[in-house]
């Protein structure tokens, strides 16, 4: 079984964000997101955090009191081969994968549902989620159209993330998808544990799962 390609480490950590173009194109027309060893750790980890965080804000304005999440109906865009494949798996779990708002924003770390909460509680329970293997590599035609996505944050496709966020989150799909591919039968599979299998062959991980495992 073929492995995954996955993302290459080497410097110049911050390219410059490339302006949006008027019309979608392929990812591949974008400038090669790169990433250092030495910042990989401590960037990763803040926009996890940042994203689920973001996300999660998000859906709280919805429903708050069930504490549940909604997937809007998809939009429509020329994307239509890849977006009918992308979601048409909207349904996936979205168990524990993002992070628990109260549990972060609470002074002592706790949350009123405790073990019955579905989001995580620290990133230890954290769940990496399935994603199309193109993940983050079309445009989104309804962002470009309108500047706005009902699917917000958990788009599939590219809004107006930096190439360096861009690597980021390929990243994180590409460790997934690997991960996958070694464990056939994985079930809710979590961060520490892809960090857990990557972590001897990719240096540039010991720092993130040392975090992970603290937190």
């Amino acid at each position: 079984m073929m492995a995954l390609s996955l993302p290459q480490v080497v410097s110049n950590p911050f390219p410059q964000a490339s302006r949006r173009p008027s019309l979608p194109t392929k990812a591949s027309s974008l400038p090669t997101p790169v990433v250092t060893s030495s910042q990989l750790a401590n960037e990763v980890i803040k926009k996890l955090l940042q994203f689920q965080l973001v996300s999660r804000m998000e859906s709280l304005t919805m429903e708050d009191d069930d504490y549940s999440v909604h997937l809007s109906p998809p939009i429509h865009s020329g994307n239509t081969s890849l977006e009918s494949s992308i979601h048409s798996g909207s349904g996936r779990s979205l168990y524990k994968t993002e992070i628990c708002k109260r549990y972060l924003m609470n002074p002592n770390s706790a949350c009123e549902y405790g073990a019955r909460c579905r989001f995580a509680h620290g990133l230890k329970e954290l769940h990496l989620t399935a994603r199309h293997p193109r993940y983050k590599t079309e445009h989104c035609r309804a962002y470009q159209l309108t500047g706005s996505c009902r699917y917000g944050k958990r788009c599939d496709f590219i809004h107006n993330e930096t190439p360096y966020e861009l690597d980021l989150m390929r990243t994180e799909n590409a460790l997934y998808q690997e991960y996958c591919l070694r464990h056939p039968k994985a079930k809710h599979v979590t961060l520490l544990e892809v960090l857990r299998e990557f972590a001897p062959s990719r240096p540039e991980f010991t720092g993130l799962l040392s975090h992970v495992e603290m937190h």
